[in-house]
C-alpha cells in the first residue's frame, strides 16, 4: 500500500517577521542532518544562506520565498512564499511528513499576521485621501450658506456623500497592510517613535490643518443651519 501523493496550498494574510522568525522557519524545513537543500530568494537576490539577509542594504523587505528542494532531482517538496499581499505554502506532493512541515510553518506565522496597519505606510496617499472629504464639506457649506433646496440641493448633498465615503475609502486603503520581514532580530528593534516619528509628524500636521480648515470655514459663517 502507498500512500496517494496530492497538492495542497495554505493562504495567510501578510505577516510581520523578524530574522529570529527567518531562522525558526529554516530550523523547520531543513532539520540537522537531513540533505534536503534550501533555496532562497528575495524579489531582487537569490541568497546562498540566511546570513546573507542581513547583507542586503534595507531596514525590511516585503518578499522573500524558501523552497526545500531534494536532491539530486531538486524538485521543490515545500514552497513558502512571503509576498507584500499575502503568504503562501504549497506542495506538490503532500506527505505525512509534507503535511507536518507545513502545519509548523502556519502554527508559526499565524500569530504573524497583519491585516490593517496602525499607520499608513507612506504618509502621502493618506494625506491625498482627505482631499475629497475637504471637497465634501466645502459643498456642504455651500448648500448651507446659499440655502439650495430642491432637486440641486440634494443633488450637491449625494455629491458630497459620494466623497466622504470615497475618501473614507482611500483612508482605509492606504492603511492595508503589506508583510514586513524586518532585517534584524526582534531584541533590536527600534522603539515606536523612532521607527515612525516622520510619519506621525506628517500624518498629525495633515489632520490639524483639516481641523483648521474645518473651524475656518465655520467662523467664516458657511456651515449655517439648513433652513
Amino acid at each position: 500500500m502507498r500512500e496517494l501523493r496530492r497538492s495542497r496550498d495554505k493562504y495567510l494574510p501578510p505577516v510581520k517577521l523578524f530574522l529570529d522568525d527567518v531562522d525558526q522557519i529554516e530550523r523547520i524545513m531543513v532539520s540537522d542532518g537531513d540533505n534536503r537543500v534550501l533555496n532562497l530568494t528575495t524579489s531582487e537576490y537569490e541568497l546562498d544562506n540566511l546570513r546573507e539577509l542581513g547583507e542586503i542594504n534595507r531596514s525590511q523587505i516585503e518578499e522573500l520565498h524558501f523552497k526545500l528542494l531534494e536532491p539530486p532531482s531538486n524538485n521543490p517538496l515545500v514552497v513558502l512564499d512571503i509576498e507584500p499581499q499575502m503568504v503562501r505554502i504549497h506542495t506538490d506532493e503532500e506527505t505525512t511528513t509534507i503535511r507536518g512541515i507545513m502545519d509548523k510553518i502556519e502554527d508559526l506565522l499565524y500569530p504573524k499576521r497583519l491585516r490593517i496597519s496602525a499607520f499608513p505606510e507612506r504618509a502621502e496617499p493618506f494625506v491625498l485621501a482627505m482631499a475629497p472629504m475637504g471637497l465634501g464639506v466645502l459643498l456642504l457649506g455651500l448648500v448651507a450658506a446659499f440655502g439650495l433646496v430642491g432637486p440641486a440641493a440634494t443633488l450637491v448633498l449625494i455629491s458630497a456623500l459620494i466623497l466622504v465615503v470615497a475618501s473614507l475609502g482611500l483612508m482605509l486603503r492606504s492603511l492595508r497592510a503589506r508583510s514586513q520581514i524586518v532585517l534584524r532580530r526582534w531584541s533590536e528593534q527600534d522603539t515606536f517613535w523612532k521607527r515612525n516619528h516622520d510619519l506621525l509628524l506628517v500624518v498629525v500636521t495633515a489632520a490639524l490643518t483639516f481641523v483648521a480648515t474645518l473651524l475656518g470655514t465655520w467662523a467664516a459663517g458657511l456651515l449655517l443651519p439648513i433652513r
